[in-house]
């Protein structure tokens, strides 16, 4: 999420949480989106739950972008 900075976490705690969202996300192999909650406890992430990413927010808007919008945006900037 590109929305907010993890300056809080430590590396091995961002290493945590990339593996955890990796290891859920298999599991959905044809989703495009997925939004997961996640605990974290030190080192140790676990997957709460998995979420219809922004498909019950219709109409929801980060500087002026829905969500699919921006992650687009996000894939097209990526090819450039």
């Amino acid at each position: 999420n590109r929305r907010s900075a993890p300056h809080w976490l430590t590396p091995s705690e961002i290493d945590a949480l990339e593996k955890a969202t990796a290891d859920a996300a298999r599991l959905f192999e044809h989703s495009h989106c997925i939004g997961f909650d996640i605990s974290l406890r030190g080192s140790d992430a676990a997957v709460l739950e998995a979420n219809a990413f922004a498909d019950l927010l219709p109409g929801l808007k980060f500087d002026g972008a829905t969500t699919y919008e921006d992650q687009a945006a996000l894939v097209s900037a990526d090819e450039r």
